[in-house]
């Protein structure tokens, strides 16, 4: 027999229809994605540049501690120099070069003074060495021309003269070619002359530290090794015969091992080819990728000593990086952006921050790098566009955790803050469903539950993660109406249970649900009330519903308490129909040391007020904002918690101002204020975190920028 909550809907007319013990929608027991170690790479900045650049380089033209950046297209004669600051890019110059530029590469060159770089120019036939003066101007310095056409370019050190060679190749270009500086101009020496080789690199091959070649022949489907005699002349040794096209043929020691591996994109791949001792080059190991890479590049983002791969993938045209696990192992891929036209990435070294910088032709940049703490304001970007934005203290200790699902995949992805309050890890679940709002119980430190579903649909998709056995389990019940309230809490047994206000033609159900033994048991109660407008389920010793009633050309706003035997709706305001409701939220408050039960604010004759209930008692307060101030139905209220002071704070965000505002209530005076905090925010799901400084963090979603942003409300303004 089944035994009832205590004040569970005694003396309510329960639907014997849904007193049945339901199948669980989804039940999914299984092995929860590993956490991914990112260590704060997830700090997200925009730029705008101008329109219709496709590549860059990072560059340091003006010698200061901030690299600068390079930015051209291949196909015109336009190049634009930007300068690094300590705040992102300044002082945007346009140039123009008397060739198009294909690639650029930085070079040594022995006792020069400045730094030079290398360039390969397609659509004029040359390669060429160039310098940039302190604004980013190119000044050239060499050049040579040839009978073909070279794509791509390599620079190293072969003979140990002090002075970079250049490996020019191209499915273009006749055979392969390097380039020796000399003091009158540039020599060209063919390594092959008959072949063509889409991609060539310098590469170590055989452990002997001197410049050996790799190169790709499209034609022969073959990487061909040249080896170095150690005075700079290379011979062909071996080939190795691949199956296919391979795109951007890049080396690096990988595993940290000492010796250079071979890494390339194929397919839907990141292909390696480990270099070992004896330089057999016979292990390889493929990293699957959800889309073809037209790009990648390497580099320790996560700062953790192990070599990590970003990649660009043109056809979703979105930028993901595969963290290293160590041991020849990748982490599943993050996406970290996703906008229109990216068309090339870099990594972007500093003395303050490293990362990656992507470029849109559209004419955008973004710096996705290292967030030292949340002491800054900054943008959080990863796993996707957010579109749901909640928090959860994992390990109960006081450091708010972030929730998110994103738009893009539909995952719900949280985001772990360490001591230092900077996101540390993260974990991705996909969601077979389309939600906008989360709930979280959040009352045990290791097991989280993250209640998934959207106002006026059915579903709840339920994610039950232990963090300690590293477990999740899945669910999902339906709602008999559209959601509009729900809420947890366990009962008298210590049993949790899912409490759901829905409306089914506008008359008022709860739903009651627990799981047990994989099922979900469920009570219904239906027609509660009709006409009903919106509603809330509230907890204080017992279970209570609140809910406003359009009737008979008057609103009323009822409860149905479970401390009743009887539990009928009770009026507890009763007002003319052409008032409207603005805010309704039943979350317990604590406002001047005093509980509320719930807050509601109405507008009627053009004026607004604010309904406060404690415990038996509602009180009417009149808004003292002078004329001109407004509230619309579309405006958001989110709470402050504030730690400090254990108290909360209610904040409005006016979607037609743009701007947060704090509400202050004069119990005393009856009245009520709307404060500005805070100005220029166009958000959406907002909460506050406590710091321990003169400030609470402020996280929302940015539409904007499509990002988690976080802003500081002064707390002097919260007192």
């Amino acid at each position: 027999m089944k035994k009832h909550y205590k004040g569970e809907k005694i003396g309510l007319k329960k639907d014997q229809g849904f007193n049945i013990l339901l199948l669980i929608i989804f039940f999914i027991s299984f092995n929860a994605s590993a956490q991914i170690p990112i260590n704060g790479f997830c700090k997200h900045q925009s730029f705008k540049i101008p329109q219709e650049y496709t590549s860059l380089i990072s560059v340091n033209f003006n010698k200061d501690k901030f690299n600068d950046l390079i930015i051209f297209n291949n196909s015109t004669k336009k190049y634009l120099s930007i300068e690094g600051t300590e705040n992102g890019f300044s002082k945007i110059r346009v140039y123009k070069n008397p060739f198009e530029i294909s690639k650029i590469k930085s070079i040594t060159a022995k006792n020069s003074k400045g730094k030079y770089f290398s360039f390969v120019s397609r659509k004029n036939r040359s390669v060429g060495i160039i310098s940039f003066n302190k604004y980013g101007k190119i000044e050239l310095n060499k050049i040579l021309k040839f009978n073909s056409y070279p794509e791509n370019i390599d620079a190293a050190d072969i003979n140990n003269n002090g002075k970079s060679e250049l490996l020019i190749s191209g499915s273009a270009f006749e055979g392969l070619s390097i380039i020796s500086q000399n003091w009158h101009g540039l020599d060209e020496k063919k390594i092959l002359s008959k072949n063509s080789f889409d991609e060539a690199i310098f590469i170590d091959l055989n452990n002997d530290d001197s410049p050996d070649v790799a190169a790709f022949s499209s034609v022969e489907s073959s990487i061909y090794f040249f080896f170095n005699d150690g005075n700079g002349r290379l011979n062909l040794v071996r080939t190795i015969p691949l199956i296919g096209n391979i795109f951007f043929l890049k080396s690096s020691d990988i595993d940290s091992d000492g010796f250079d591996d071979i890494i390339f994109a194929k397919d839907n791949s990141i292909k390696v080819i480990w270099g070992d001792s004896v330089s057999s080059y016979d292990s390889t190991t493929e990293f699957e990728t959800s889309k073809g890479p037209i790009n990648f590049i390497l580099n320790d983002y996560n700062y953790d000593g192990k070599i990590d791969l970003a990649y660009l993938d043109s056809d979703r045209s979105q930028i993901s990086i595969l963290f290293s696990k160590g041991d020849r192992k990748f982490y599943s891929e993050i996406l970290y952006l996703k906008r229109e036209s990216i068309s090339d990435l870099t990594n972007f070294n500093n003395k303050i921050n490293n990362g990656i910088i992507a470029l849109t032709s559209k004419g955008s940049l973004f710096f996705m790098s290292t967030l030292s703490t949340l002491n800054e304001e900054s943008n959080i970007l990863i796993g996707g566009a957010p579109v749901s934005l909640s928090y959860f203290d994992y390990k109960k200790d006081g450091i708010l955790d972030i929730v998110f699902i994103d738009s893009t995949n539909n995952n719900l992805n949280l985001l772990i803050r360490g001591n230092s309050k900077k996101p540390v890890s993260f974990y991705s679940y996909p969601l077979f469903e389309i939600h906008d709002k989360i709930f979280v119980d959040d009352s045990e430190p290791y097991i989280k539950t993250f209640y998934c579903y959207s106002y006026n649909k059915k579903i709840v998709e339920i994610l039950k993660i232990n963090f300690r056995e590293f477990g999740i389990t899945r669910n999902s019940l339906y709602s008999p109406g559209k959601i509009i309230s729900l809420k947890i809490n366990k009962d008298s047994f210590g049993d949790e249970k899912i409490y759901i206000a829905y409306l089914k033609d506008m008359a008022l159900g709860i739903n009651i649900n627990s799981i047990q033994d994989n099922r979900i048991l469920s009570s219904d109660y239906p027609n509660l009330a009709d006409s009903v407008l919106d509603a809330k389920i509230a907890f204080t010793d017992t279970l209570s519903v609140y809910f406003w009633q359009s009737e008979n050309n008057n609103l009323y706003l009822k409860e149905i308490s479970m401390k009743n035997l009887s539990p009928l709706p009770v009026t507890k305001y009763q007002t003319k129909s052409n008032s409207t409701v603005l805010y309704f939220n039943s979350d317990i408050y604590l406002i001047n040391n005093n509980q509320l039960e719930f807050i509601s604010i109405i507008k009627k004759s053009g004026k607004y007020y604010l309904l406060e209930t404690y415990e038996d008692s509602t009180r009417i307060l009149k808004n003292q904002n002078l004329n001109g101030f407004s509230i619309s139905k579309k405006d958001i209220f989110f709470i402050g918690h504030r730690h400090s002071e254990k108290k909360d704070n209610i904040y409005m965000f006016s979607k037609n101002k743009k701007e947060v505002f704090k509400l202050e209530i004069n119990s005393a005076a009856q009245t009520f204020i709307f404060k500005s905090v805070l100005k220029n925010i166009n958000g959406d799901n907002f909460f506050t975190d406590y710091n321990a400084s003169f400030y609470n963090n402020l996280f929302y979603i940015d539409k904007k920028n499509k990002s988690i942003s976080i802003k500081h409300i002064n707390s002097y303004e919260n007192n």
